[in-house]
């Protein structure tokens, strides 16, 4: 007889697709069962008119920007240098065509500080972002005298979650919690608020992808959370396998 999976290494991953598989599969390699529940969802956004001329170069802090971009768009903005936020971010821009890609070490603040080392004061910076985004990268180029653009790709909204969904994932407790983003965290917490659904959470442990993501889901996981020291897979598999 065939043992089914094990209880006790129950992982929920709350991030939406395509990002849901890959997490699920790094997850699995390393011996745990991902169990999948998108907390949130991304949109496209309507394109926006932008004028390509007068940009010097394109900044991205998440893949989901250039998913989400209109193919018009990507095609007259390839033909800029883009500077990414991080590795996966970089490889996103590439398989979108653009040709000269630089990738930062993964955080925000790092971003700034590639794009400020080379481009001089007066650039203007197209950034592909969503709608709902913290002011620092902007603000961090703006205190160098570069001049960001923002374009609106997507948008982030939470999922609607069902009482029978979370009737069903509450049959066993989870080992880990995985948030990859702040809303997702917010969404977590809001869940974490039905009984059923919390009774679930007693000693899960909570692992994201920075400080940012953790914070609204933190009180709910005192002395049981782990940042991840990049913003990858890898590095939050490597996160929890610690944390335990």
């Amino acid at each position: 007889m065939t043992a089914g999976p094990d209880p006790l290494r129950r992982v929920l991953v709350t991030r939406p697709e395509p990002g849901a598989s890959a997490t699920a599969r790094a997850l699995r390699l390393a011996g745990f069962e991902p169990i999948m529940l998108p907390l949130t969802e991304i949109r496209p956004l309507p394109a926006e008119a932008t004028d390509t001329r007068v940009i010097d170069a394109v900044a991205v802090t998440s893949a989901n920007a250039l998913r989400h971009a209109s193919p018009e768009l990507l095609q007259e903005l390839a033909k800029r240098p883009l500077y990414a936020v991080g590795e996966a971010t970089a490889e996103t821009a590439r398989n979108a065509g653009f040709l000269d890609v630089a990738a930062g070490p993964g955080d925000a603040a790092g971003l700034v500080r590639l794009i400020c080392d080379s481009l001089k004061a007066g650039a203007a910076v197209a950034y592909l972002c969503g709608r709902l985004r913290r002011p620092d990268f902007e603000e961090g180029l703006r205190l160098h005298g570069i001049r960001t653009i923002p374009i609106e790709t997507y948008e982030t909204v939470p999922m609607g979650i069902g009482e029978d969904t979370m009737n069903r994932l509450a049959t066993a407790p989870f080992l880990a919690v995985l948030v990859h983003s702040a809303e997702a965290a917010r969404a977590l917490a809001a869940l974490a608020a039905r009984p059923t659904f919390a009774s679930s959470l007693t000693n899960a442990r909570l692992v994201a992808i920075s400080r940012r993501a953790a914070e609204p889901a933190a009180p709910l996981f005192p002395g049981r959370i782990a940042i991840s020291r990049v913003p990858t897979d890898r590095a939050m598999v490597e996160a929890l396998s610690q944390l335990l």
